[in-house]
């Protein structure tokens, strides 16, 4: 690893230097929280019922052995029926904000049926429903499911993604109360694409796919190809009045976005099955 302190604080580092410290720092926790991904794999060969490699790329699909698969399934897999059952039961309820006036005025009283109508249409939109239901599985299966509500700056719409938990990284340290300053998404993003969001970056992100990963990603195969790892981080602001609050989405060799954060919540809805004394990630049903 880098040097501890100017890893440790990316977001104080240079502009041009930020994508080092950010992997650097990656790299540090993915050999110290490797725990996280080997329980994750236990819980889904629990729920799937199919013993799986890693969750990986070019593996999730892929099992230890056929003769394991073949002779070792379970016939009746309670925990996924519990799992199942509880999620027909629980996300069937669509639940959605409700603006009420209290005798107000008939122009208020218009103003708020609109703006039931306008949540319904961005429920709607988005498919919240359908990603949420997906978050709860995840919760019951690896303890914590997530959502990512943000905004697409070009067309200004509301935009809802299901985050699959173990892209999603965080300082044990930081999280003993379950309140870290600091989060890291990790997710492979197609350099097409990658290019299009960035394309004043092009020469950067097109050097990227043709090298090797160097052991930072979520596949450590050394993979090369067109899907690149990309490292969108946040850091919470200090204080009311602190300037330290910053967004970064980073690849190995690029800064792509360095811009100040100055909310103090991360853009992610989280749910936990359980909650444990601990920690920032939850306790699921699998578990």
């Amino acid at each position: 690893m880098a040097n501890q302190n100017s890893t440790y604080y990316w977001w104080k580092d240079k502009e041009n230097n930020k994508h080092k410290t950010v992997f650097d720092y990656i790299t540090y926790l993915d050999k110290n929280q490797q725990y996280r991904n080997t329980d994750n794999v236990k819980f889904m060969k629990l729920y799937g019922n199919y013993p799986i490699a890693s969750l990986r790329g070019y593996e999730f699909f892929r099992s230890e052995s056929a003769s394991y698969s073949l002779n070792n399934r379970v016939t009746l897999n309670v925990i996924q029926n519990m799992i199942d059952t509880v999620t027909s039961k629980i996300t069937k309820n669509k639940p959605k904000p409700m603006f009420l006036t209290d005798g107000g005025s008939w122009s208020a009283q218009t103003k708020a049926k609109k703006l039931n109508k306008f949540c319904e249409g961005q429920f709607n939109a988005t498919k919240f429903y359908e990603k949420a239901s997906m978050a709860f599985v995840d919760a019951c299966i690896f303890g914590t499911g997530a959502i990512k509500i943000y905004s697409n700056k070009d067309t200004m719409e509301v935009k809802a993604e299901r985050v699959f938990i173990d892209e999603i990284q965080v300082d044990d340290r930081e999280a003993l109360y379950g309140e870290p300053r600091q989060l890291h998404q990790k997710k492979y993003i197609h350099k097409d694409v990658l290019i299009e969001m960035f394309p004043n970056k092009e020469v950067e992100i097109t050097m990227a796919s043709q090298d090797e990963n160097r052991g930072y990603s979520l596949d450590h195969n050394n993979v090369r190809g067109d899907m690149i790892l990309t490292v969108e981080s946040w850091h919470l602001p200090s204080g009311p009045n602190a300037d330290d609050g910053r967004h970064t989405i980073t690849i190995e060799n690029c800064t792509l976005i360095d811009e100040e954060y100055k909310k103090d919540y991360f853009p992610f809805v989280f749910f936990k099955w359980g909650r444990r004394p601990v920690g920032f990630f939850g306790q699921g049903l699998a578990e």
